[in-house]
């Protein structure tokens, strides 16, 4: 391959795209100074600063063979560059600096020079800055002082491992700044659990997993596997429509105000994949208390459904377009007094994101029946190819009353994710803005030393990612 000096667009390089001489770029962002002109007085008053979006305009070019090709690497171009928000932009002649860029409009129009063309690419930088590699730094205790060596505030990423019960987690500066959840806790307060865990399987083993009840809308048939920390079907059995092995474990206790999370993987490699697989909530006499199930029915098309319903009531029944053809996600569905809400979303890089929903208000208390069990159902239609089904973890918890209470907000061995860049707060790849302090802010990391604490003490082992910013 030919070794030319070229750029990283989006994670992605090119090796047959060079860039020229004459890159057009100012050494720093644009600032517009906003003044006022007063009456009487000369000149005026320099009320505020605007840092501007940067503009790059970058010369390139490449080989091609005929005009065929060039037709083609343009779109190839084009594919590659146009994209919805920015993403990182890496020179080979700047290393170690990274800007977050967007395509301005379109590319100029290619110059064709017997098997040459050469143009050039504007891209728009919304934020003006350039970043060096990513850093992390380890809170050796509660107070920590991190030292950044750019020449712009950068924003952090902080991530708290909970070591012990808390009420609240927090992380101040040096500013008096600071990002908060959940509130402290005095000592005439009631401290409770919101939740205690009645079942946590992680999908290991098949142990306590019985035969289950007979499908309404098809044939019980097949067995369960535990492979690589996953229950799935070892085999389907056979039947001229849905069909498939069905099991049930029993709580230790029956619940009534519930929550319960299932993981899954549900993968197709190929469109003619259909299949479905469901996780059915039971009473002591086994009849079906609610349902969460994700499926495709389409023979020859991607259409993944997921699906939540309370007795004959349908909390949600729909899909979505950025769901990944290997999905892997959570099914959720709780019942807390009359309200009922069930969520499906998909999990990628650490989040729970791409989230359908539904909610329920159950005032004629015509689903209360406390819950029991938990069944499993990996079905196949007929002789139709199926996708890859997995469970690969099932958490059942009982919703304490916390009426006059302060909750404990985390357990030991959750990861609290305060994220200053996309301003969002997790627990567990969970959105949780929803116990976010009113006065709590997304602060920056200023060029020199930094001064961070973290509250309550010896509660968490905390980290922060950070990137040096550069003017």
């Amino acid at each position: 391959m030919p070794n030319y000096i070229s750029f990283k667009f989006n994670g992605i390089k090119k090796d047959w795209l060079y860039i020229e001489r004459g890159r057009r770029k100012a050494p720093f962002a644009p600032r517009r100074r906003n003044i006022i002109s007063v009456s009487g007085y000369p000149g005026g008053y320099l009320e505020s600063t605007d840092i501007e979006p940067l503009s790059i305009i970058q010369p390139i070019g490449f080989k091609v063979t005929s005009d065929e090709e060039a037709l083609s690497r343009a779109d190839e171009l084009a594919n590659w560059l146009i994209t919805d928000e920015p993403v990182p932009l890496e020179f080979d002649d700047e290393p170690g600096r990274i800007y977050y860029a967007v395509v301005q409009n379109t590319l100029d129009d290619f110059e064709k020079i017997a098997t040459l063309r050469s143009g050039s690419i504007q891209f728009i930088c919304p934020d003006p800055h350039k970043y060096g590699p990513e850093l992390e730094a380890i809170f050796s205790s509660d107070v920590t002082n991190v030292t950044v060596n750019g020449t712009a505030p950068t924003k952090p990423v902080f991530e708290l491992e909970v070591l012990n019960l808390t009420t609240f987690a927090m992380i101040q500066n040096q500013l008096g700044q600071y990002m908060m959840i959940g509130r402290p806790s005095s000592l005439d307060d009631n401290i409770v659990e919101p939740y205690t865990t009645i079942l946590q399987d992680t999908c290991s083993s098949t142990v306590g997993w019985t035969e289950g009840n007979d499908l309404v809308d098809g044939i019980k048939t097949g067995s369960i596997q535990s492979n690589d920390g996953k229950i799935r079907a070892l085999d389907y059995g056979t039947g001229p429509a849905w069909h498939g092995p069905v099991v049930k474990k029993s709580l230790s206790e029956p619940v009534q105000d519930f929550n319960i999370q299932v993981m899954i993987n549900f993968n197709e490699n190929i469109a003619d994949n259909t299949g479905r697989l469901q996780i059915s909530l039971l009473d002591v006499n086994n009849n079906v208390i609610g349902m969460l199930s994700f499926f495709d029915t389409y023979p020859k098309y991607f259409d993944k459904v997921g699906r939540a319903e309370i007795g004959n009531q349908l909390l949600v029944s729909d899909r979505n377009e950025n769901w990944s053809n290997t999905f892997v996600g959570r099914l959720t569905l709780q019942r807390k007094g009359q309200e009922i809400v069930a969520k499906i979303q998909q999990y990628r890089n650490g989040k729970f994101i791409d989230t359908i929903e539904g909610k329920f208000i159950d005032y004629l208390n015509q689903h209360q029946t406390p819950i029991a069990q938990v069944q499993l159902h990996f079905g196949a239609y007929g002789e139709n190819t199926r996708p890859f089904m997995a469970v690969d973890n099932i958490q059942v918890l009982q919703i304490n009353d916390t009426t006059n209470a302060v909750p404990y907000i985390v357990q030991v061995g959750d990861l609290i994710t305060f994220d200053h860049r996309d301003k969002s707060i997790l627990i567990n790849g969970e959105p949780r803005k929803d116990i976010k302090q009113f006065g709590a802010t997304y602060f920056d990391l200023q060029p020199g030393d930094n001064q961070l604490v973290v509250m309550p003490s010896d509660s968490f082992h905390t980290k922060v990612k950070y990137r040096e910013a550069y003017k």
